[in-house]
């Protein structure tokens, strides 16, 4: 039993005794990055990197690599592979912020929420979404599609925001503000933008808020004028069959 023993420690040092050798023969000795990135921190990357790419060429656990790195800021997905003899190739994408998202994060163009390591300072041109956790991809979905609507007017959805039950509201780059409630808002706004013609660019201009929660009607309130008093909320509009238009 003895023999048998010190014959399986011996085939065990003799193991690790190989597996030193072929760290020190075959190490990692280049890691090239692909990809177009400049907001992912450079010595977050090697600071990933280090504790793998310091074991051998087989050695390095790939699987294990992508998970660290795609924990990163900014970092969307990566990839990472040997390339024969002694070098790793890293495929990485960054995240393309759509939009700001809640307090302090970025929002993906696919639709994913992120945080960065500093604040979302120098993306202020970006519109600001809000919305539950869970309806991230379908919140910048409404941007995306509003967006298109009001673009041939020359605006842009600056923030929109999807309350716990679902009520959207709107503010534009004209800074006129728009409540949808849960009426479906992008039938909502062609129904609207189709009245433009009979309510004219120039009042359009003039609009402060506009309220798009009735179900065949719509309410809005005007800019005020220098030297007049805070105009009222004007009524439900009717259109030319006598029912409210909205």
């Amino acid at each position: 039993m003895l023999g048998v023993m010190g014959a399986g420690v011996a085939l065990y040092v003799q193991r690790e005794a190989i597996a030193r050798e072929i760290d020190r023969c075959l190490p990692i000795r280049y890691v090239r990055f692909e990809g177009d990135f400049s907001n992912v921190d450079p010595d977050e990357l090697c600071r990933g990197i280090l504790p793998q790419v310091a074991r051998s060429y087989f050695a390095v656990d790939l699987q294990q690599l992508e998970r660290t790195l795609a924990d990163l800021s900014w970092v969307g997905s990566v990839r990472v592979a040997r390339v024969w003899p002694d070098t790793l190739v890293v495929e990485l994408r960054e995240q393309l912020p759509a939009a700001r998202w809640g307090d302090g994060s970025l929002i993906s163009d696919e639709g994913e929420v992120f945080r960065v390591s500093s604040q979302t300072q120098g993306f202020d041109h970006l519109p600001q979404l809000s919305g539950p956790r869970g309806r991230e991809a379908e919140t910048l979905a409404l941007l995306r599609a509003l967006g298109s609507q009001f673009s041939p007017q020359g605006l842009q959805v600056t923030r929109l925001t999807l309350s716990e039950r679902l009520a959207l509201t709107v503010e534009l780059s004209n800074g006129l503000k728009i409540a949808y409630g849960n009426q479906e808002p992008v039938r909502a706004t062609e129904h609207f933008l189709s009245l433009l013609p009979k309510l004219g660019m120039q009042r359009f201009a003039a609009l402060r808020t506009l309220d798009l929660r009735y179900p065949r009607g719509f309410a809005v309130t005007w800019k005020p004028v220098a030297g007049e008093d805070e105009p009222a909320a004007s009524p439900a509009a009717p259109d030319d069959s006598g029912q409210d238009a909205g």
